[in-house]
């Protein structure tokens, strides 16, 4: 047969070679494609695990018989636990395997191998230095230290010309608490505080490892109040055009149980702003002794000076030394006393400069003596005035029913001596030369009988007890001889 040759040209030859080269390439990519799909796996692995750590538990794939002895065990990270497989009549031939493999995050390595030869007891080699192994002609014994990447652990039977045989299965439920593991402010990460500018909006995201079993984690306020809450994903807030006289945020991730919380307090770039003094007057006599102190809301601590201005005539200003204590955004602002204090009554300015600008604050001081009038409304009351006044009506009030009981009881007995009782007259030389006995007691009196006539009655009322009415009565009384 006589090949037939075609003339090429110099275009056809250039065809030919980027062909060729062509096909080298994709029969070079197509052998290290294996290759290149197991690098991309574990790169995915690596990433999966790097920002989802605990979001999903990756298995190993496990082949189990009906022989396969199933086992649960839950325990915290960190702890050493003892696994064993017994060695039954039915595995225990002349020469044979047992293979320990343990998953971690999806993966299974080999940690341990036993073999049993003619019967002896096994010799076991450690693959790694996570577990140790060690067998006898019964059981097999393995000491591993829990991870939290730890799934199962498996136990399969080799034997030359039969398939492997997973004998034990042993699940692993490692518990561990969740972390905070960082803060970001607008993408940057934070440590405490983040400082901004005046109507700038921000962005908080809080990154954590939730535990197993899961939690929620939670953003909150400075007030506790819950911002965003989740089990998975992210976390994230935000706020919008923070201006210098709102209250800046202070955001705070936790999670139950965690070991490590973490908060971020936004700081606004602002003139400086003063408060907690008194509108009604502060006492100059404490001014002059403990110095002037006051509360400073500023983004650092950094101030530049400040003045004091009388503003009460002549009009006077001048600087003073100030002491700044706390931490950025709340601050105590002293000005102390000193032997030079010129603090005296009126109204001041007290002046705070900085980078940013100035804050200022208008305060009045007054005297001690005046401000220690207090309005009678106002005034906090002895807690005996009451008692006292009580038991002072309570006396009046007795002895004016003393005095009415006695007075009432004299004349309930002077009545009674009127209605024919023993009635006593002054014992006189006129009444004896008027009388038939002219017989004197010794008391100086002379006792008799009194006799009433010409009872007349008036029906005016002259006064009154409980039960007891007086009327003015009109009669002639003689006074009989007394009889021996």
């Amino acid at each position: 047969m006589k090949l037939r040759s075609f003339p090429m040209g110099r275009r056809d030859i250039q065809n030919f070679h980027i062909k060729c080269r062509t096909l080298q390439i994709e029969i070079k990519l197509e052998r290290d494609e294996g290759c290149v799909m197991a690098i991309l796996g574990k790169l995915l692995r690596f990433l999966f695990l790097l920002f989802f750590p605990s979001s999903v538990i990756l298995n190993c794939t496990i082949t189990e018989t009906t022989k396969t002895q199933l086992e649960h065990i839950k325990s915290k990270e960190n702890v050493n636990i003892n696994l064993t497989l017994q060695l039954t009549s039915e595995y225990k031939r002349t020469s044979f395997v047992i293979e320990v493999r343990l998953c971690e995050a999806g993966k299974f390595q080999s940690v341990c191998r036993c073999r049993w030869v003619n019967k002896n007891n096994g010799i076991c080699k450690n693959q790694t230095s996570v577990s140790v192994c060690k067998a006898d002609n019964s059981e097999v014994n393995q000491s591993l230290q829990l991870k939290r990447t730890y799934s199962d652990v498996v136990w399969e039977l080799l034997e030359e010309k039969f398939t492997p045989v997973v004998l034990k299965h042993t699940k692993l439920q490692v518990i561990y608490p969740p972390q905070i593991t960082d803060m970001t402010v607008n993408g940057l990460r934070v440590n405490g505080t983040y400082t901004i500018n005046h109507d700038q909006s921000v962005k908080i995201a809080c990154f954590y490892v939730n535990g197993n079993p899961p939690v929620i984690i939670r953003m909150t306020n400075a007030s506790g109040h819950t911002m965003s809450s989740t089990q998975e994903g992210s976390l994230t807030t935000s706020f919008r055009k923070v201006q210098c006289n709102e209250a800046w945020p202070t955001i705070r991730c936790e999670a139950p149980g965690s070991e490590l919380n973490r908060s971020v307090v936004i700081l606004v770039r602002c003139a400086p702003q003063l408060s907690c003094l008194s509108t009604q007057g502060i006492d100059l006599a404490k001014v002059l002794k403990d110095g002037l102190t006051l509360c400073l809301k500023h983004y650092t601590d950094s101030i530049k000076n400040c003045s004091l201005t009388k503003i009460d005539p002549p009009r006077t200003t001048k600087e003073v030394t100030c002491h700044l204590k706390g931490n950025a955004p709340d601050f105590n602002l002293t000005i102390p006393s000193t032997a030079e204090s010129w603090f005296s009554e009126g109204n001041w300015t007290l002046t705070v400069r900085s980078e940013q600008g100035e804050g200022n604050l208008t305060f009045k001081l007054v005297n001690d003596t005046e401000t220690s009038v207090i309005k009678s409304e106002d005034r906090p009351r002895n807690p005996l005035i009451i008692p006292m006044c009580l038991l002072s009506i309570t006396i009046i009030i007795a002895t004016i029913c003393i005095f009415f009981i006695i007075k009432s009881a004299k004349q309930r007995g002077n009545g009674n001596r009127r209605n024919g009782h023993p009635a006593a007259v002054g014992c006189s030389k006129e009444y004896e030369r008027h009388t038939s006995s002219n017989r004197c007691n010794a008391d100086g009196l002379i006792y008799g009988e009194l006799t009433f006539a010409d009872r007349t009655t008036s029906d005016v009322i002259i006064g009154s007890l409980p039960n007891t009415q007086y009327a003015q009565i009109s009669f002639t009384a003689g006074i009989q001889p007394l009889h021996d």
